[in-house]
């Protein structure tokens, strides 16, 4: 806790330029190894909590998207690095409902064939959401499920420290579920020329591609 409060006060004094470089290379590191950390518990057996990680995944995706686009939530953002203002500013502006509203109004001013792909890609979104809540609020039905495993064919058994290994591939499809419509959306925010922060410099912008393209392909 304490050297988060001198990492916070030293980005309170970094100029704008710094702040978002920092910020966005970070969301991007921070998913790329959300992304790891899923395949690598549901390898290792551990589906319930990889379902849990999906969840925390998704919100991650569509806070940085909603940072992208809303110079104010971005704004607001960067004010938590003052961590004596981040638990009011989180309940009072940063609520993923909130960036859920910024990243779909952004959708809507999209044009016609990117709106639709848009439009299917927040149904696909608040499917999956409402899903994965039951996960992370831990829903008597999954606790119970979860904890089982296929033996064999025909047979079920507990997966005691996570020992049998049979629903990887199925997360990993819910992972891909959120990623393709997701980086769709993502592509468009980040080359219009409007969402592009005018305070960014051209060396700043052009690192932020390259760790983007690195991260998601």
């Amino acid at each position: 806790m304490i050297e988060w409060v001198v990492w916070g006060m030293a980005m309170l004094r970094k100029d704008i330029s710094q702040k978002l470089s920092l910020l966005y290379s970070s969301f991007c590191f921070q998913i790329s190894n959300m992304i790891l950390g899923i395949y690598k518990l549901a390898k290792d057996g551990l589906d319930y909590q990889a379902m849990c990680l999906i969840r925390v995944l998704l919100e991650m995706i569509i806070s940085f998207l909603a940072i992208l686009i809303d110079s104010n939530y971005r704004e607001k953002y960067l004010e938590t690095a003052d961590v004596s203002k981040e638990h009011q500013i989180w309940r009072s502006t940063l609520r993923i409902q909130k960036a859920e509203e910024i990243v779909w109004n952004y959708a809507g001013t999209i044009d016609e064939k990117v709106k639709m792909q848009c439009l299917e890609c927040k149904k696909i979104y608040e499917e999956m959401y409402a899903e994965l809540s039951k996960f992370e609020h831990n829903s008597y039905g999954n606790m119970i499920v979860m904890q089982y495993a296929l033996v064999d064919e025909d047979r079920l058994g507990l997966n005691v420290n996570g020992n049998k290994v049979t629903a990887i591939e199925r997360i990993l499809k819910q992972v891909l579920c959120i990623l393709i419509p997701m980086e769709a959306l993502f592509s468009r925010i980040v080359y219009e020329k409007d969402i592009i922060d005018k305070n960014l410099n051209n060396s700043v912008c052009i690192n932020f591609n390259d760790i983007v393209h690195t991260t998601i392909t």
